[in-house]
């Protein structure tokens, strides 16, 4: 009997670590785990700038699931954030035997290995392989062309190449917590797949948005290919911040109004008392629209600067922007996008037991590592399911996510 693959993936964001544990099962994952825990102050501009504070919510991560899923994690797939990314594309030709002279898989995997040993590119390092186009007899396809005849198979690579240094920091933190890492992924490549971007830009032009505190990350798609990643310099902490001076808030109290307080889905903002607190014995209150006319100023900001840059893709035709990430669960969040001047969308996961924005990186890295294990025949997971910490099981079908989906169905 083939064994559970149980898959575990980490994303250290800059203020706040996620991980998720998922059993794939039926071409899909289904998340035994998901948690994640704030950091303080220990990431600046991507660069992990407190180590022992990185391990130590690592570790606690990891152990807090281990002791819920009576599971040792040994190997996970780490996100690497969208740091001063490029994007090489190489063509490699493959030599089909003579004999049946039909393309195998053992062809494919051979062109991948020939760009990955692609020349160093200074202060990059390899991540990720993007887009593949199949080129057979001149006609060009993004679908592996199996057992077509043919005697040279030509293929278009996309390399995807992030900051070196940030790449092997994060990889040592990681490694210095005990546990292996099985593959890395570009975060912004990784919710592209979660969030289907790369198919949608098929046609069209797909700015991908992940809004985070302090900085939202633009990665431009089309065909099928990450072209560009630009970081506007601007996150949600600046709302905060003024909802913490404006008001005398402490800066959990500010972030929590932000988060669930600040907007509203259809941008009506009246006299409604929203929100109540205590300030050193005294009793204080706002509307929505004075806790609106706070950040509005900020948000206006934020939004003059995204659709400068999308201004030039405007132009170009057909276009659309996604947003996911954190800043996705933003409540209301939607009514600020009405300010963009492309035609947006959020994108929320719908796997159970993960349905928030701020997981998407996660599981997209899931897909992104057991599409490319598929293709280069890898069979390492994450976890080995005979492992178990401690707690004896009955039956082997009851321990996974069916056991789990039974106990919530139970739950009156």
């Amino acid at each position: 009997m083939q064994g559970k693959q149980l898959y575990a993936s980490l994303e250290i964001s800059e203020d706040e670590i996620r991980l998720l544990v998922g059993e794939y099962y039926m071409s899909r994952f289904n998340i035994l785990r998901s948690d994640c825990m704030k950091l303080n102050q220990a990431i600046n501009n991507k660069k992990i700038e407190r180590p022992q504070v990185v391990n130590a919510t690592i570790t606690k991560l990891l152990n807090n699931a281990e002791k819920a899923l009576s599971l040792k994690i040994k190997k996970v797939i780490l996100c690497i954030p969208s740091a001063d990314v490029k994007c090489v594309r190489k063509r490699v030709n493959v030599a089909v035997e003579e004999g049946s002279r039909k393309i195998l898989m053992s062809h494919v995997r051979s062109g991948l290995e020939k760009a990955i040993n692609y020349d160093d590119i200074g202060i990059h390092e390899f991540v990720n392989i993007g887009s593949i186009k199949y080129i057979v007899g001149g006609i060009s396809s993004r679908t592996i062309p199996l057992d077509e005849k043919t005697d040279l198979l030509t293929m278009d690579v996309d390399m995807l190449y992030a900051d070196k240094d940030i790449v092997y920091s994060y990889v040592m933190c990681v490694e210095s917590c005990g546990v292996s890492v099985l593959d890395i992924c570009l975060d912004g490549f990784a919710m592209a797949e979660e969030t289907a971007s790369l198919e949608n830009s098929m046609d069209k032009y797909v700015i991908l948005a992940d809004l985070q505190k302090n900085d939202t990350i633009l990665s431009l798609y089309y065909k099928g290919r990450l072209l560009e990643c630009e970081n506007i310099g601007k996150g949600y902490q600046s709302w905060i911040n003024e909802l913490h001076r404006r008001h005398r808030l402490s800066a959990v109290e500010a972030e929590a109004m932000l988060l669930e307080n600040c907007f509203e889905e259809k941008a009506i903002y009246d006299d409604i008392v929203s929100y109540i607190w205590m300030d050193r014995n005294e009793q204080k209150q706002l509307t929505k629209k004075e806790i609106y006319d706070t950040v509005s100023e900020q948000v206006e900001s934020w939004q003059n600067a995204i659709n400068e840059m999308c201004e030039p893709i405007k132009e170009h035709g057909n276009s659309k922007l996604i947003m996911s990430g954190k800043g996705a669960d933003i409540v209301g969040i939607n009514s600020v996008l009405k300010g963009l001047i492309l035609p947006t969308q959020i994108y929320i996961p719908s796997s159970v037991g993960v349905r928030e924005g701020k997981y998407a990186v996660c599981l997209g890295a899931m897909y992104c590592t057991k599409k490319w294990q598929e293709i280069k025949n890898i069979k390492e997971v994450s976890i080995e399911y005979n492992n178990l910490i401690a707690r004896e099981v009955k039956r082997e079908d009851e321990t996974g996510f069916t056991k789990k989906l039974k106990n919530i169905l139970q739950v009156k």
